[in-house]
Order: structure tokens, then sequence, then C-alpha cells
């Protein structure tokens, strides 16, 4: 009988240390969505001063054509 908890017990270890080694996967994986995800949110923020940019330069480029307009 004695035996069969010291089989249980290394059973019962064997499948805890397989959950922590999951677990520890588990969290690198969500480590590295995590720094994904602030590099597309740089990506994003750079996309839309670039956009700004653009708008400006555009206005410019109307508002100068306007002018030209009147010569």
């Amino acid at each position: 009988m004695h035996l069969n908890w010291v089989l249980v017990a290394s059973k019962m270890l064997n499948v805890a240390s397989k959950m922590l080694d999951l677990a520890s996967k588990m969290f690198d994986l969500a480590s590295k969505m995590l720094d994904l995800a602030s590099k597309m949110l740089d990506l994003a923020s750079k996309m839309f001063d670039l956009a700004s940019k653009m708008f400006d330069l555009a206005s410019k480029m109307l508002a100068l054509r306007q002018g030209l307009r009147h010569y």
C-alpha cells in the first residue's frame, strides 16, 4: 500500500512539473506578444505622424495653388 502512495506522489510531482513548464512557456509567449504589441503601437504612432505631415503638406499645396490662381 505504501508503494502505491509513492507512485501516486511521484506521478503528481511529474504532472506538476509539466504544468510549471507549460506555465513558463505561456508566460514567455505572453511577454513576446506584449513586445510585439508595443512595436505595433510605435509603428501606428509613426504612421499617424506621417499622415498628419502629409495632410499638412497637401493643405499647403492647395493653398499655394489657390494663391497662384489670383495672378
